[in-house]
């Protein structure tokens, strides 16, 4: 497989509606700035006409491939099985629905001339209150526990270098909302840029409007990445 300077990550889950923009977008935005790049769509076993959108969409950008489950396996799985796939020398994971904007992506690959992973930061976050206020203790207690700066941990927009593929395939469980912690704790440097963030036009949210209903689970996920980080 030819190696491309970046792979771009796209995780859906019925998001039929976008699939076609964002491909167009991306593409548009990498060939503006000269960008090398593949896009690959992680199908997490939707059930509406996002695998069918997604091989049509191929037909007019050559640089589409997809992943895909037959049956709902949860996004971290999709993100490590795509992660096998990807050639790139740095790979950015943007997700489906069109909150995030892909004119960041070049800001992302370029700030990872310096650092080996970089976060999103959606300081002007067009989310749910109670998403928000969650989101909000979430990023608090993982910068006290692990004395990072990074203000928005999971963020849907991130980027990383090669090198650290190794390290997410052993993701598990909903370890995809820990990156930028697993990264830090095994060594890798971690930054972060602020990011355009937009409300949902299209679908429902897979998150739930329950936000607060997610704390317990995330604590308890914390106190288990800061464990085997102990044993690193």
């Amino acid at each position: 497989m030819k190696t491309k300077e970046l792979t771009i990550i796209i995780p859906v889950y019925n998001e039929e509606a976008t699939m076609q923009q964002i491909a167009y977008e991306i593409s548009h935005v990498c060939n503006s700035q000269n960008i090398h790049h593949e896009i690959i769509f992680a199908n997490d076993g939707s059930t509406d006409a996002t695998l069918k959108n997604i091989q049509e969409t191929m037909i007019h950008v050559p640089e589409v491939s997809y992943v895909s489950f037959e049956k709902n396996t949860g996004k971290t799985e999709t993100i490590v099985h795509a992660l096998k796939k990807a050639s790139g020398e740095k790979i950015i994971i943007i997700d489906g629905d069109l909150q995030d904007d892909p004119a960041d992506i070049p800001r992302i690959y370029n700030k990872l001339i310096l650092y080996d992973y970089v976060s999103g930061w959606r300081n002007n976050r067009q989310d749910l209150l109670t998403k928000k206020l969650s989101s909000t203790i979430i990023n608090f207690l993982i910068r006290k526990i692990f004395t990072t700066t990074l203000h928005d941990h999971n963020c849907s927009i991130k980027g990383f270098r090669k090198n650290l593929v190794q390290t997410f395939t052993h993701m598990k469980h909903d370890d995809h909302r820990f990156m930028p912690i697993i990264a830090h704790t095994t060594g890798f440097t971690i930054s972060e840029i602020p990011t355009n963030h937009d409300k949902r036009y299209y679908g429902i949210s897979k998150y739930g409007t329950h936000g607060f209903s997610r704390l317990k689970n995330t604590i308890i996920s914390i106190i288990r990445i800061k464990k085997n980080a102990s044993h690193i």
